[in-house]
């Protein structure tokens, strides 16, 4: 689940991580379509060319792990010894199965990665496919590298893997670009950081509320960290998918937790600590947080309740301190649909969503998706009004993109520097555009009074139908 994002110095964003880029002494380089999401890469010293150089050894480190532990390759190394009763595995596949093993008794099974051949559906059939992998024997020998893998079991391990891969890419990075005080490796919401032990200045962290279904709601707290990895799990995945988080003791979905997000000081524990908090009962995870030392966590239970670890330093955000000029409780919501295309190769499209007052002067900039740059401004519209005349506060809002779906963005009546906006005509901006597709822009008008309103835009080619409701916040 992604629950964070990443903001470097003052500020917060949420959900998909961005970085703010206000301080110079930073540099950023990033791609999409990594392990089916995207890579932010940043850098504190060394400017673009130690970005470039970090960024170019990050993929190529994980492009390395994913040919070894992918479950989705049929001919990765974890197919292979998914496929054999007993293998001489590579060094990394071995570190891997041997940390999830680990969690697993360190959890009695909260978390564990012995589940990838049991099928979803709860039922009888399942609980005892669940007995029979859990109980199974499995082999491992460090000085060899030799793995028993009894049939029951079929290793997923996609519980701990990005977090490793979040380490050996950190020191991939570490070792192109030496002269580098910092750096931020976030993969798709998880993340991991190095400081320099005379670099002062902490990255600070964002931590979004799931309970809260808007794309541009505000985080729940921030944490600043120097040194670590944090790691993210839940119901709510990102990109607005479902997760698919078992409860290993009986083989169906685990509902104690909304999203977690979890603390540790690499990535792999990080992320099996995530898997297992966000699989167990809220208070059976803090006994976990309780028992284990140098790891903490945030948990968002089901009823809502937010629990935390004894040792937790995250910070509630301050909610605005200037009122709106609008009906008490009012609020614009916007409906924005990324239809699915037809064809070839399917790339994510770029989208930019903003409010503009009668004079077209832009009031607030709500949702920007997509964070190359040199994409964003086949955006030109946007690009042309503001992208290119403030780059560090666009760089701070820009996220992920998003596959084909509906998603909502929410307005609450101030403008980009948190003064109220007065009542009157607005118009709500959509630009979305795609590589090896078309390019669409959609200018809804906003007629906000003191009652209730809705507001409807036609499909466009990159965008389906645009909606806009004004009344009370749900």
């Amino acid at each position: 689940m992604a629950l964070i994002s990443s903001v470097m110095g003052v500020g917060a964003a949420l959900v998909a991580p961005v970085v703010e880029v206000a301080d110079l002494s930073l540099a950023r380089w990033g791609a999409e379509h990594v392990l089916g999401t995207s890579l932010d890469v940043v850098v504190a010293s060394g400017g673009p060319a130690a970005a470039a150089r970090a960024g170019a050894a990050v993929l190529e480190e994980i492009a390395r792990l994913d040919r070894i532990l992918s479950r989705w390759r049929p001919d990765s190394e974890l197919a292979l010894l998914n496929r054999r009763s007993h293998l001489r595995v590579s060094a990394d596949l071995f570190a891997v199965v041997a940390k999830a093993e680990a969690w697993r008794r360190r959890t009695s099974g909260a978390f564990s990665s012995r589940l990838g051949g049991v099928p979803l559906e709860p039922g009888a059939a399942q609980s005892a496919a669940v007995r029979a992998a859990e109980t199974a024997w499995v082999g491992m020998d460090a000085a060899t590298g030799q793995i028993w893998r009894p049939e029951p079991v079929a290793f997923d391990l996609d519980g701990v893997a990005k977090g490793y891969i979040l380490d050996r890419a950190l020191w991939a990075a570490r070792r192109a670009a030496p002269e580098s005080t910092g750096f931020m490796l976030d993969l798709g919401g998880d993340i991991r950081i190095w400081s320099a032990a005379h670099r002062r200045q902490a990255w600070r962290l964002g931590v979004t509320d799931p309970t809260q279904a808007f794309d541009n709601a505000p985080p729940l707290q921030t944490i600043a960290l120097r040194n670590g990895a944090l790691a993210f799990s839940g119901r709510r995945a990102r990109d607005g998918e479902s997760a698919h988080i078992l409860d290993p003791h009986c083989g169906r979905p685990a509902a104690g937790v909304l999203g977690v997000a979890a603390i540790a000081p690499i990535g792999a524990d990080a992320d099996a600590l995530a898997t297992a908090l966000a699989a167990m009962a809220p208070e059976d995870g803090l006994g976990l947080l309780a028992q284990s030392k140098g790891f903490d966590g945030l948990l968002v239970a089901s009823d809502g309740r937010l629990l935390t670890s004894v040792n937790w330093s995250g910070q509630s955000v301050q909610a605005q301190s200037v009122g709106s000029a609008w009906p008490k409780d009012f609020a614009l919501t916007a409906t924005i649909e990324i239809p699915p295309q037809a064809g070839g190769a399917y790339e994510r499209p770029y989208v930019a969503v903003w409010i503009t007052d009668s004079q077209k002067k832009v009031v607030k900039t709500l949702l920007i998706l997509g964070r190359e740059g040199r994409w964003r401004e086949s955006n030109y519209i946007y690009w042309r009004r503001v992208e290119r005349m403030d780059l560090a506060s666009v760089a701070q809002i820009a996220r992920t993109t998003r596959a084909p779906g509906r998603y909502e963005v929410v307005w609450d009546g101030r403008d980009d520097h948190g003064r109220p906006a007065p009542l009157g005509s607005y118009t709500l901006n959509v630009e979305a555009s795609r590589e090896h597709g078309g390019h669409s822009f959609v200018a809804l008008p906003l007629l906000l009074g003191s009652a209730p309103a809705n507001f409807q835009a036609e499909k466009a080619q990159e965008l389906g139908v645009t909606r806009a409701r004004f009344g009370p916040a749900r």
